[in-house]
């Protein structure tokens, strides 16, 4: 299991924690999360509840491009789930 902390600080500034993608909650396994967001009315929704939390893209491409998501990456290689997009995680591709 990955364990991510969700209060470090990016950028050395405070901020909620972004609303992971349908792609990071099936990734890894956080059916509950996806349940909680559904029933607070989505991730739009919960990241106004949050004071505008960012929410992670849904389009891969785009995501990768988030500092949380690049700070997860590496710990998402070396886990060796299956299901990363392939090739897609290299920098230029």
């Amino acid at each position: 299991e990955l364990d991510v902390p969700i209060n470090r600080k990016i950028n050395n500034r405070d901020q909620q924690p972004p609303i992971p993608s349908e792609y990071l909650l099936t990734y890894f396994n956080r059916n509950d999360l996806r349940w909680a967001i559904a029933q607070m009315g989505g991730r739009e929704n919960v990241s106004y509840m949050l004071d505008g939390a960012k929410i992670i893209p849904g389009r891969w491409k785009e995501a990768m491009e988030v500092e949380e998501v690049k700070y997860l990456l590496p710990l998402m290689e070396e886990d060796g789930k299956q299901g990363l997009p392939q090739n897609k995680t290299k920098q230029g591709e």
